[in-house]
């Protein structure tokens, strides 16, 4: 999974060039949208610092589960099962 960063003043802009687009979720269109970008602001010092730490949270949190489903799917891998039919109950008898 891959993180992708939208900053509002550009998510702003995107619809903005939409004649009657606007941003609320009630109002947008369901369909395809197609677009251009023609500038890209960068956040300021203080706007990166202060999204600094839930970047890195978020990153480490994806890393975390990547690491996991990796391991789960390596025992998946390995698993072996064994069926012992002294201990497996005799067709059509219940217990």
């Amino acid at each position: 999974m891959q993180a992708r960063v939208v900053h509002k003043p550009a998510r702003n802009a995107v619809f903005e060039w939409i004649k009657g687009a606007s941003t609320s979720k009630k109002r947008r269109s369901q369909g395809p949208v197609s677009g251009r970008v023609t500038s890209r602001t960068p956040p300021t010092d203080d706007q990166w610092k202060a999204a600094k730490a839930a970047f890195k949270d978020k990153l480490i949190k994806q890393r975390q589960a990547q690491a996991w489903e990796s391991f789960v799917q390596d025992l998946r891998a390995r698993a072996q099962i064994f069926v012992r039919p002294e201990l497996v109950g005799a067709q059509g008898t219940t217990m």
